[in-house]
């Protein structure tokens, strides 16, 4: 028995359902093991500013390490974001990846001035962060996503200078405080507030928040209004009652505070006296001493040979000396005993305002507008307050894209081709079922063959 070609294409002809079925039935379930089994890959690029990276330190000046975007710190915070607590950090860990990006030209500027003999050292300040995720997409890219965000946050809170601001106790009415306490608690709060934020207006050039449109100055302008109209009269009404809750208790903590003040500025006046010896008697030593302070006509170049090759055009040094440091100690010192003194100065005029004889009548109702007047204040600090840390969180986060940048956004991809594996699934089903197809057509012409043989 012969077959040719023709008997090939014969036979499928004849078996086309059956490797029509096949195929099918081979490409689905292909598809099908390959969904299973299919997981998602994230990946994003991230590139660090600070030229000391490229130099391999941080900005602290240790050796850098881009393991810290999978620090615990940071993996801890990851979990949490994912609803995923109770799975090991190792498990979303382990299976991120940092891959350094090279520049090939200084790569090949390092290979050859290693060539030369020359030391160069190159360290990337680029790397690919990349995540073999888990069957979802959504999941895995926000997971990525996560790492990222929270390195940022982490980045930033280790490395660079946020700006924070204290908010005030809006319970401070319900605690053990006198009025006049109070009051001070409040206005110390809010010349802290202004204090700090002064400090970010000039640092930032006026930044303005994208959340709600506010700027540090206006956020100034704000407190600065409490401060400038509503404190004072809360002061004036606290003094004109006078109004406390316990006067012997205020004369005993003011008078207790003056004594502190007095001792600070007694302690600051010595240091200061101490310290204007030293610049005297530094004085009188340079005066006796052959130095570059004395002028030509009293000594000659030759007599001052330490100073022969100096070049006189030069006379200004950036060079801080021992009296600079003396003389800077020694205005500190006199500050700091003038604020002790106006402080103590403070508290007398305070002891005096409480030992003037009050009216019942006119106290007590001072005593009900200082109270309105408090609330008031506190109610009014409230969205003041949201609004500033409103600013500073957009001000912190702005402050993060100047030191390090993702370069693109996450990216995700499936591990396994669907197009790909349905191709092969495909020709090796049609391949199989043209086989079966063939064998089993061959196999019966062959038994008929062998019958009509016998027959005849």
């Amino acid at each position: 028995m012969k077959l040719t070609i023709w008997d090939l294409f014969r036979f499928l002809l004849k078996g086309k359902w059956t490797v029509f079925t096949v195929t099918v039935l081979a490409t689905v379930i292909t598809l099908v093991l390959v969904n299973a089994n299919q997981t998602y890959t994230a990946k994003t690029i991230i590139q660090y500013a600070d030229n000391c990276v490229s130099e391999g330190y941080n900005l602290k000046g240790e050796a850098f390490d881009a393991k810290e975007i999978i620090s615990p710190s940071v993996m801890l915070r990851v979990l949490e974001d994912t609803g995923r607590s109770s799975q090991k950090m190792d498990q979303i860990r382990n299976k991120i990846t940092i891959t350094p990006i090279y520049d090939t030209a200084k790569v090949a500027l390092k290979e050859a001035n290693q060539k030369n003999g020359v030391e160069y050292e190159y360290f990337p300040n680029t790397f690919c962060v990349e995540y073999d995720g888990t069957p979802s997409f959504e999941q895995t890219r926000s997971t990525l996503n996560s790492v990222i965000n929270n390195y940022f946050d982490y980045y930033a809170k280790t490395y660079l200078y946020l700006a924070s601001v204290k908010e005030i106790d809006y319970s401070l009415t319900e605690q053990d405080f006198d009025y006049i306490e109070q009051a001070e608690l409040i206005n110390n709060n809010i010349k802290s507030a202004v204090s700090a934020l002064s400090s970010y207006s000039r640092d930032s050039d006026n930044y303005l928040s994208p959340t709600n449109g506010v700027s540090f100055n206006v956020l100034i302008n704000n407190f600065n209004h409490i401060e400038n109209y509503l404190l004072p009269e809360i002061f004036e009404k606290i003094y004109t009652g006078p109004v406390t809750k316990n006067k012997a208790l205020i004369d005993n903590k003011y008078v207790e505070r003056r004594e502190e003040y007095l001792r600070n500025k007694e302690s600051a006046e010595y240091l200061a006296e101490k310290t204007k010896e030293k610049m005297d008697a530094y004085v009188e030593a340079n005066l006796t001493v052959p130095n570059a302070y004395h002028d030509s006509e009293a000594y000659s170049d030759a007599e001052l040979g330490i100073i022969k090759d100096v070049d006189r055009t030069f006379k200004v040094t950036t060079e801080r000396t021992l009296y600079d440091s003396l003389f800077k100690n020694y205005a500190n010192s006199l500050a700091e005993a003038r604020t002790n003194a106006l402080l103590a100065e403070e508290c007398d005029n305070v002891l005096k305002r409480f030992e003037e004889n009050s009216n019942p009548e006119k106290t007590a109702a001072n005593a009900a507008e200082v109270e309105a007047l408090i609330e008031e204040c506190l109610e009014e600090l409230r969205p003041i307050y949201k609004d500033t840390f409103d600013v500073i969180d957009d001000y912190n986060a702005s402050l993060v894209p100047k030191h390090i940048t993702k370069l693109c956004d996450i990216c995700y991809f499936p591990k396994y081709n669907y197009l790909l594996f349905a191709l092969v699934g495909f020709i090796a089903g049609f391949g199989l079922s043209c086989i079966l197809v063939i064998a089993f057509e061959t196999y019966a012409l062959f038994k008929k063959a062998e019958k009509n043989g016998k027959n005849s």
